[in-house]
């Protein structure tokens, strides 16, 4: 399946002119390139995942109380750009899910019937050794000076203010954050159309004028940050869903064991909240120069939720051994993971294992914010996510409906659906921590 680029359409092109196809409910009020990957890639690929309650489109959050939020997400941005400096936007949308991770570590891989001799995925990355950021990664990096080795290290680490952290999960959606912004910004004054990838179906994001009294009251950055990272997530829980219900990167190799992993949704925010840093910081002009704010910031914040060594990673892993997950089981048995998280929000809060020995005297844990307004105004009458599911994916999740729609109004109804069925399967509780 090949995903095609992203691009903008005028909101006011008529459906006969290259216009994509608007669902009955919209209203005004508002596969990835193939890669040439070894097994025990395509083992690894096939784990990746992200993922309750959507926070309803008028949900208010008051930031205040969350203090520790900005503190761990400050000074993130490097030198700030004025407001109206001239930006060199080369993002394109992404179209490479990073190959990491299930949950555990020394993971065992099965091909089919066989189990892979002598392969194993360790999983487990040191919180200092993360490597650099590469905006979209392909397996490798073009950048001035020449073509690099992807020198991304990713994997799991574990914090003892946000239990564990896919820095993969980290990385893609703060890149999708970074590029939704960007094209959120081109169309704030005329509003517009934007087609993704293709990920379990076709996904198009509508964008409608605030309107200029809106657009100076906030700003054009700080509004297109907002808007983004609020999009960025709801892309998060459709891949969470569609996964879930049965859609792969490659097509041999299942992605539910990652579905909804207990680190997943709490991952994907701590990327969505770097690039809103990075963005208000006003000094993104170039990939390049995104790519290094983002290496940077990757450590600085686990540095600032308290992350432990691998070690200490894997002492926190064989403490929820048999609770959040069997290591006996081999990738990609669904049964793999036995706790799933299925909290969307409004606040999002680390699942954290029991007597981490590292963490002894740590500060809190972190809860995360998904905003859901801005000035008073739904952030879902300003930007919408919809999806023409793909057959496959829409006949397992039963979606009884001539052309098989699913809107970001649909996805805590799903959500909640496949919560059920991973309870009607693994008993009462499997939606929670302890």
């Amino acid at each position: 399946m090949t995903r095609r680029r992203g691009t903008a359409r005028n909101a006011n092109s008529p459906a006969g002119c290259g216009a994509a196809p608007r669902p009955a409910r919209w209203r005004r009020r508002a596969g990835p390139r193939p890669l040439a990957l070894a097994i025990a890639c395509a083992a690894v690929f096939a784990a990746t995942s992200c993922g309750g309650r959507l926070p309803a489109p008028g949900d208010l959050v008051d930031r205040s109380p969350h203090h520790q939020v900005d503190l761990i997400f400050a000074d993130l941005g490097g030198a700030s750009l004025p407001e109206d400096a001239p930006r060199e936007w080369d993002f394109e949308a992404p179209r490479n899910l990073r190959p990491c991770c299930a949950f555990g570590y020394d993971l065992r891989v099965r091909m089919g019937f066989l189990t892979v001799p002598g392969l194993r995925v360790g999983n487990l990355v040191e919180p200092d050794a993360t490597g650099r950021h590469f905006y979209d990664p392909a397996p490798l990096s073009v950048e001035t000076g020449g073509v690099l080795l992807n020198g991304e290290s990713n994997g799991l680490v574990y914090t003892c203010r946000g239990g564990f952290i896919d820095v993969a999960h980290v990385r893609d959606y703060a890149d999708w954050t970074v590029y939704l912004a960007g094209r959120i910004d081109a169309l704030l004054d005329r509003g517009g159309v934007l087609e993704l990838p293709d990920e379990g179906g076709r996904r198009y994001v509508y964008v409608v004028a605030p309107g200029a009294p809106l657009i100076e009251k906030v700003g054009r950055r700080e509004l297109a940050s907002t808007l983004a990272q609020w999009l960025a997530f709801r892309l998060s829980v459709w891949h969470e869903i569609a996964t879930w219900y049965g859609w792969s990167s490659i097509d041999a190799f299942p992605e539910e064991a990652s579905a909804f992993s207990p680190e997943d949704i709490y991952s994907n925010l701590i990327g969505i909240e770097i690039a809103g840093a990075i963005l208000r910081g006003g000094s993104l002009v170039t990939r390049r120069q995104y790519n290094h704010n983002m290496t940077q910031a990757i450590g600085v914040v686990l540095d600032r939720l308290a992350a432990l060594p691998a070690s200490g990673a894997r002492e926190a892993a064989d403490a929820v051994d048999g609770t959040w997950w069997d290591s006996s089981r081999t990738l990609p048995d669904n049964h793999l993971v036995l706790r799933r998280n299925f909290d969307l929000g409004p606040l999002v809060l680390p699942w954290t294992a029991p007597s981490a020995r590292g963490c002894r005297g740590a500060a809190e844990p972190v809860a995360l914010v998904v905003r859901g307004s801005i000035e008073g105004t739904p952030i879902s009458d300003l930007v919408r996510l919809d999806v023409r599911v793909a057959p496959e994916v829409a006949a397992r999740m039963s979606l009884a409906r001539a052309q098989p729609w699913a809107s970001q109004d649909d996805f805590a109804e799903i959500a909640a659906r496949a919560r059920s069925e991973h309870e009607t399967e693994q008993g009462p509780g499997a939606d929670r921590p302890r």
